[in-house]
């Protein structure tokens, strides 16, 4: 099997996996729970304020992991978790360093994943006219 072929297919899976484990750690921890920082608290609480929105985003991740994981809808999955990526990574930079690492990967997985996706092609090219 050629390793240009495979590795889409291996990056799907593993951010499909990423999203299905970290939205079932949001909603009933099994993973080990790190103590934040001040600031990491502070969003964290206000987030937690309104239950519905996290609730939303977890059956969002739960949803887009499973359907990354068995290849149906791909595209749409990718354009529902953009946001939750950036989101991560962006309070990951501010608050959290040491858990920079894991949505750096989870980024990069992103990124090549929408590189590889023809059906986001239209949106890297410019105007044809």
């Amino acid at each position: 099997m050629n390793i240009t072929v495979s590795l889409p297919r291996v990056f799907r899976v593993a951010l499909g996996v990423i999203f299905i484990l970290l939205g079932y750690n949001n909603m009933m921890p099994f993973l080990p729970q790190e103590t934040l920082d001040l600031p990491a608290r502070y969003f964290l609480g206000f987030v937690g304020t309104y239950e519905y929105s996290q609730s939303v985003l977890m059956i969002a991740q739960i949803l887009c992991g499973t359907l990354l994981f068995v290849n149906v809808a791909v595209p749409l999955c990718m354009i529902v978790i953009f946001p939750i990526i950036a989101n991560m990574l962006a309070f990951h930079i501010e608050t959290s360093q040491h858990l920079y690492t894991v949505s750096a990967i989870v980024s990069i997985y992103f990124i090549y994943l929408a590189l590889t996706i023809r059906k986001f092609s239209f949106l890297l090219e410019g105007n044809k006219e």
